[in-house]
């Protein structure tokens, strides 16, 4: 009987290359492809607009941006969810647009790779 025991694993070659790309297709990987960057100013006070920016080259990535208010005393959030291309930016908005100071906060809560 042969001794199965081996001091290495066999290695095995891995032919299907998508296997080793989704394994790069994680949502920590689209997150950081992923930025807010800010653009000119917007409303009287200053504030600049700001846009989601996909800083990757190859892929499409798909976003959840978390928006958060407070209207009558009350806090408000809304979602929204945007497609980005490679390099490509989407307008997401002015945190501060009039002059009651209204301010809305915008956090990229969620990303991945279409």
């Amino acid at each position: 009987m042969e001794n199965l025991e081996r001091e290495f694993p066999e290695f095995v070659e891995n032919e299907n290359v998508s296997d080793v790309l989704d394994a790069r297709d994680t949502e920590e990987n689209a997150m950081r492809d992923a930025k807010m960057i800010e653009g000119s100013v917007c409303g009287p006070h200053g504030s600049r607009m700001l846009y989601a920016r996909n800083t990757g080259t190859t892929r499409p990535i798909g976003i959840t941006v978390e928006i958060k208010w407070i209207y009558m005393n009350e806090q408000r959030t809304e979602s929204r969810v945007y497609t980005i291309y490679p390099q490509q930016q989407e307008y997401l908005g002015c945190p501060i647009p009039g002059p009651t100071m209204q301010r809305f906060d915008y956090k990229i809560v969620a990303a991945w790779y279409i």
